[in-house]
């Protein structure tokens, strides 16, 4: 599903979304960020490897589950975004609650015209 995003200029990346040209169309991909009930929580943090103003093409997508990090507290996960010979972008994704049990606290990657609905991390 993220597949979608290679050869797609990276344009914006923040906690709430990723803006992206492809094929001279701007497209925003909302990061969902759904605490789920009770103490869930969610940590989202994005971080551009790459001047602001370079706009890379991303070229592959990487999602590392970091999920055996959080001692069985939380499901985390790592999505990596990669131009031509290096990353140039990062998301890091972190779902939990304040006592430890699933509330259904959600990331969620999500952009209707690139058919992207792509779960990050959940607990």
């Amino acid at each position: 599903m993220l597949e979608q995003l290679i050869g797609a200029e990276l344009i914006e990346i923040t906690p709430q979304h990723i803006i992206v040209d492809k094929d001279g169309e701007r497209y925003e991909i909302n990061i969902d960020d759904d605490g789920g009930d009770c103490c869930g929580y969610n940590e989202i943090e994005t971080h551009l490897l790459v001047s602001e103003h370079s706009r890379p093409v991303i070229t592959s997508v990487k999602v590392d589950d970091e999920s055996s990090a959080c001692g069985g507290w939380g499901d985390a996960a790592r999505l990596t975004f990669f131009g031509e010979s290096k990353p140039i972008a990062e998301i890091e994704s972190l779902s939990s609650s304040g006592s430890g049990w699933g509330y259904g606290a959600t990331v969620t990657l999500i952009c209707d015209p690139l058919h992207i609905n792509h779960i990050l991390s959940s607990w």
